[in-house]
């Protein structure tokens, strides 16, 4: 499974989830009718590497560690709320592929923040993810 084949799979995992706008890269968020941010969630990949906790030779697989983000924000703190909890559903847990193991999140990213340098707004949290996957 190549970058782009990952990188559609978790887009379709996250495009699963009603009321959440996706975007692969930066976003162009929607406006509610008040004005503010619509819950969107902006996916951002790396090209994974070759996981350095195994060892091809002696245990005879051979697995990528592949990590991404996921920006989810809204409009202000309930819609970025309502975006992260949309993200976890579609991904935690979830599998790319057959031979993978689960999405899971790598860390707890802390509290929800606030970007003041757009305008309007946007509450946001960005979520680190990261999945083993068979190396290609």
């Amino acid at each position: 499974m190549d970058l782009e084949q990952r990188t559609q799979a978790v887009l379709m995992l996250l495009r699963g989830q009603p009321g959440l706008d996706v975007f692969d890269g930066e976003p162009d968020a929607r406006m509610d009718s008040d004005g503010r941010a619509h819950p969107y969630a902006a996916l951002y990949v790396s090209p994974g590497r070759r996981d350095p906790n195994e060892d091809a030779v002696t245990t005879g697989s051979d697995l990528l560690a592949w990590t991404f983000q996921v920006t989810a924000a809204g409009g202000d703190v309930p819609r970025a709320r309502r975006a992260v909890t949309r993200v976890l559903a579609a991904l935690d847990g979830a599998r790319i592929s057959t031979a993978g193991g689960p999405i899971a999140l790598a860390a707890d990213p802390g509290p929800i923040l606030t970007d003041r340098t757009v305008a309007p707004y946007r509450s946001y949290a960005p979520l680190l993810f990261a999945v083993q996957l068979a190396a290609e």
